[in-house]
């Protein structure tokens, strides 16, 4: 499997869009595995007007069906997370400042790469936390640090 899954690791469901022919509007129901033939049509048709009298009230089960999507989605499954190791002692050093406008102010404030921060680390605002995908601010007042799975927690001042 290209993604890097084992196949033990992959499961799949088949998904298919249906409505009454002429409606603008759809509901998605799970197809089994195996050979769609006539008699898997018909139990389907009547899964469909079960889940229409559900969500709208109502169903004609004489009206005709239309499938506007089939749809196969692949789910894999990642090993359970472990929390990340505690380092005790070590510091994370800012890297640097940036000039950051906090309320119209200018001020030079501490930047840390977001590779470094971890369960160890802590800091209170003002502060930036950079990553090649996104910027964290942390403001005046505000403490940050992180959990045990490498989450940022900031605790805000209540402004």
């Amino acid at each position: 499997m290209r993604e890097g899954f084992k196949e033990t690791q992959v499961s799949l469901a088949r998904l298919v869009d249906i409505r009454y022919k002429g409606q603008s509007y759809e509901l998605t129901l799970p197809v089994p595995g195996g050979r769609l033939g006539e008699r898997e049509l018909v139990s389907l048709a009547r899964r469909f007007h079960r889940m229409h009298r559900k969500h709208y009230g109502y169903c004609r089960e004489n009206a005709p069906l239309e499938i506007v999507t089939l749809r196969l989605a692949a789910t894999g499954r990642l090993p359970k997370m472990k929390p990340l190791s505690r380092k005790a002692g070590r510091e994370v050093e800012a890297v640097g400042t940036r000039r950051v406008y906090l309320s119209g102010i200018p001020q030079d404030v501490p930047v840390y790469h977001r590779r470094q921060v971890g369960p160890d680390w802590e800091v209170d605002g003002p502060a930036v936390v950079s990553q090649a995908d996104s910027t964290t601010l942390i403001w005046p007042g505000d403490r940050a640090w992180c959990d045990r799975w490498g989450n940022i927690i900031i605790e805000t001042a209540g402004r």
